[in-house]
C-alpha cells in the first residue's frame, strides 16, 4: 500500500512548500508525543514520526517528484494506519536490498521498524545488513524524529534482536534496565542468577550489574531505562567486559 503524504498532512497535491510546512507545524503542535495524555504513547510517537516523514518528503523536490510518481496522477488511497505505513517501508527496503542498494534498504527498513516496532519482520530484515553487536545484539533505539536523541526526555527505550544461539558478552551500565520479551525465548544472566524469559516476561537489571543475554530461539526484546536522564545529568557510564 502506498502512503499518500498529501492526505497524511491534509493538503492538496498543488500545495506550496510554505503551505506544507505551515500545516506540519499545526499538526505537530496537536500531535506531539509530549502533549499526548492517552494510554498508548508509543502510538502517538509513531503517528508523529509519520507526519515528520511526510513533511520531509514533500519539501524535498526530488523525493516529492518520486512520491508523486508512486501514488499516481489520480492519487492513492491514503492510510494513517502505522502498521500499514511500516509494511510499505518494509516492502521498499526489501526491494532495495534485493537490488543491492544497501543504503536505501537500511533507510527504509529503519523507517519500517520506527513505524511498526511490533512487526518483527522489519527488525529481522534490518538485522540482515550487519552482524550483531557482540555485547548488545541487533539493537535499535527509539529516537525523536525532530530534535534527535531519545524519544522521551528522561526514558531511553530500545528493541533488539538476538539470533538463535547468539549470546552477548558481559555488559554493564549505570542505568537500571527493564527488559520485556516480545517474541522468542532466551535467558538473562545477572548477579549470578539465570532467568528464562518468554513473551510477556519482564526482568530488571539494577545499575552497574554486569549481565548477558542468550537466545535459545530468535529473540526480540524490548527494554527501557533512565539512561536518557542520566546522560542529561552527565553521569551515565557503560562498560563492555
Amino acid at each position: 500500500m502506498k502512503v499518500n503524504y498529501y492526505e497524511v498532512l491534509g493538503v492538496e497535491r498543488s500545495a506550496s512548500e510554505q503551505v506544507i510546512r505551515d500545516r506540519f507545524r499545526q499538526l505537530a503542535r496537536e500531535n506531539h508525543p509530549d502533549r499526548y495524555k492517552g494510554p498508548d504513547k508509543g502510538e502517538a510517537e509513531r503517528k508523529f514520526q509519520t507526519l515528520t516523514e511526510a513533511v520531509n518528503v514533500l519539501t524535498n523536490p526530488a523525493r516529492r517528484k518520486q512520491h508523486d510518481a508512486e501514488v499516481g496522477a489520480g492519487g492513492a488511497k491514503a492510510t494513517t494506519d502505522l502498521a500499514q505505513v511500516g509494511k510499505a517501508y518494509l516492502a521498499k527496503g526489501m526491494k532495495a536490498f534485493q537490488e543491492g542498494n544497501l543504503a536505501v534498504a537500511y533507510e527504509n527498513l529503519d523507517m519500517a521498524v520506527k513505524h511498526n516496532p511490533n512487526d518483527s519482520k522489519a527488525l529481522f530484515a534490518l538485522a540482515r545488513d550487519s552482524a550483531p553487536d557482540t555485547h548488545l545484539g541487533h539493537v535499535h533505539a527509539y529516537e525523536d524524529p525532530v530534535r534527535g536523541g531519545w524519544a522521551m526526555p528522561t526514558i531511553a527505550s530500545t528493541i533488539r534482536l538476538l539470533p538463535k544461539g547468539f549470546a552477548t558478552r558481559p555488559y554493564r551500565s549505570t542505568d537500571s534496565v527493564i527488559f520485556a520479551a516480545v517474541e522468542g525465548r532466551g535467558t538473562l544472566e545477572v548477579g549470578g542468577a539465570s532467568f528464562d524469559l518468554a513473551p510477556h516476561d519482564v526482568a530488571v537489571v539494577p545499575g552497574w550489574m554486569d549481565y548477558t543475554l542468550r537466545a535459545s530461539e530468535d529473540w526480540v526484546v524490548f527494554s527501557f531505562s533512565d539512561r536518557s536522564a542520566q546522560e542529561k545529568l552527565g553521569f551515565y557510564r557503560a562498560e563492555r567486559l
